[in-house]
């Protein structure tokens, strides 16, 4: 939803931070880019990292695709400027293209993290099947995020 949100509202949303989910529309295209923060679980059955059949839905677009879909809206370079792994996750860093007025996207691959929000707590049985990314605080990532990447008039 908050990735539909940012191509319909673009001129009055600044940063958006996915958590667990992925492109659901082709359209309409954002009038301007929107800094994105995308956080998801390599172990998430209910929306796979990989795109596909989820555990509660039938089908996904690819984190990969969500991603090449905004790197061309957001007027990115194809592949990360910057890549930070660490033992639970990995962060790829986009950034816009040399001579481009674009919006940054960063991506948390979480590597035992499933269908949860990073850093938080285990919230009933029918989600909990998956790990948490418990070295990944994605309340405190995001905020200082949104702080970076204010709206631009």
């Amino acid at each position: 939803m908050v990735y539909r949100l940012a191509c319909e509202l673009s001129d009055r949303i600044a940063a958006i931070a996915p958590v667990s989910g992925t492109l659901g529309v082709d359209s309409p295209k954002p009038s301007r880019p929107v800094a994105i923060i995308h956080f998801h679980g390599l172990a998430d059955h209910f929306a796979p990292f990989k795109g596909g059949a989820g555990r509660a839905s039938p089908n996904h677009r690819s984190v990969a695709d969500t991603l090449a879909w905004w790197i061309q809206a957001n007027h990115c370079q194809p592949k990360p400027v910057e890549t930070k792994q660490e033992a639970d996750y990995t962060v790829e860093r986009y950034g816009p293209a040399s001579g481009e007025k674009g919006a940054p996207i960063v991506l948390y691959k979480l590597t035992e993290g499933g269908h949860q929000w990073p850093g938080g707590v285990k919230f009933g049985s029918f989600l909990s099947t998956e790990g948490i990314a418990e070295d990944v605080n994605a309340s405190e990532i995001i905020w200082k995020f949104f702080e970076a990447n204010p709206l631009q008039q």
